[in-house]
């Protein structure tokens, strides 16, 4: 996927740099083929859902990758707006994700907390409204109500039911809500 060879591009760049084969002509090619990359992610959006939680998720990292692109402003945000939207669209008030899976809704709750620290680390985290900011608690609110006592989730949907699946979850989580004692308590199991 295109959002894939952007986020990798900008990761070896540093690498790639200091060989003794890497010249003007080459940082050209590659900062070109860059915004290639970051532009075209924006024609072939994911319609919904978490592919498109992280194409969005890489339009901003492209924007923090080289902000020197006259359009990097507008790839932030994009981003932000973006994922304040799909967010409203997926997510019930009280914290579920719309598909009703306890898998799909751990993988959204990284997706967006991981979206917020990445906004936050950028300096943009006055951007982000109170609804997604507040959302952003309810969801490990949920998933600490359906937790089974060995850390697996019920099964329904594809589901998987697996001892301990979700330590690293709620450690996440711990560090996350400061003021989740569920949160650590679980995570301390």
């Amino acid at each position: 996927e295109a959002y894939y060879r952007g986020l990798r591009t900008a990761y070896v760049l540093p690498y790639m740099i200091q060989s003794e084969q890497f010249d003007s002509k080459t940082l050209l090619y590659v900062l070109s083929t860059f915004h290639h990359t970051a532009e075209h992610i924006r024609t072939v959006y994911a319609r919904q859902g978490n592919h498109l939680l992280g194409e969005y998720a890489s339009v901003f990292k492209n924007s923090l990758s080289f902000p020197e692109f006259k359009k990097a402003p507008e790839w932030r945000e994009e981003a932000i707006v973006g994922v304040q939207k799909v967010m409203s669209q997926d997510m019930y008030s009280d914290g579920m994700n719309d598909e009703l899976v306890f898998s799909y809704h751990t993988m959204y709750t990284n997706l967006f907390y991981e979206f917020y620290e990445l906004v936050k680390a950028g300096g943009h985290e006055d951007k982000l409204s109170e609804e997604f900011t507040s959302m952003l608690p309810k969801m490990y609110d949920v998933m600490s109500m359906v937790t089974n006592p060995d850390l697996s989730i019920p099964q329904f949907g594809d589901a998987w039911k697996r001892p301990g699946s979700l330590r690293r979850y709620y450690e996440a989580g711990s560090k996350r809500v400061p003021h989740g004692e569920e949160l650590r308590y679980i995570s301390s199991k």
